[in-house]
């Protein structure tokens, strides 16, 4: 797993965080529509380590890092990110409108 920050090349793209990531397939057809960076984070390090393997295999770990964090209490700071996004994992959030607070 990396560190935000320091795997995001400097960069005039919007950069992406893309929550509840899971197993990456948002993150990794954001990336591959978009061609952006994008970050991929979840809380669940299995679901993680899947998705690092799915982004070797599609040879973009490099510009998709793989961040162990909870959307509830994010490790980032404001602004690090020009659009979050989430599919599914809003609904397993413990506290939704907390885990919103945290995406703006």
């Amino acid at each position: 797993m990396a560190k935000a920050r320091e795997s995001i090349s400097a960069s005039a793209a919007p950069i992406v965080l893309d929550l509840c990531s899971g197993t990456g397939d948002l993150a990794i057809d954001l990336h591959e529509r978009l061609r952006i960076p994008v970050v991929a984070s979840d809380f669940c390090h299995p679901m993680l380590v899947r998705s690092l393997a799915k982004m070797r295999h599609a040879r973009i770990q490099d510009s998709t890092p793989v961040i162990e964090a909870d959307s509830l209490t994010l490790p980032f700071a404001e602004r690090t990110f020009d659009v979050a996004t989430v599919a599914f994992g809003l609904r397993n959030l413990e506290d939704p409108v907390q885990g919103l607070g945290e995406m703006k």
